[in-house]
């Protein structure tokens, strides 16, 4: 299985089908791989509690926060 992300991703979507059938590209891809160092940030980062709490994000809605793996 082969699966696209980053910026460029949806652009070349029609040029890549034509070198292979079976591929995936990231749903907002734009954003993928930021989103992927975002939550390993989050895994390997003690956490701290905030001096100011700050409201929850759309962005926080996007990923899925898992515990670390020990």
């Amino acid at each position: 299985r082969l699966v696209f992300c980053g910026g460029g991703a949806a652009l070349l979507q029609d040029q890549l089908s034509a070198f292979r059938s079976h591929y995936t590209v990231m749903p907002d891809s734009q954003f993928a791989n930021a989103l992927g160092y975002l939550t390993y940030a989050r895994w390997t980062t003690p956490q701290a509690e905030p001096a100011i709490p700050a409201p929850a994000t759309h962005v926080d809605s996007l990923i899925e926060v898992a515990a670390p793996v020990a």
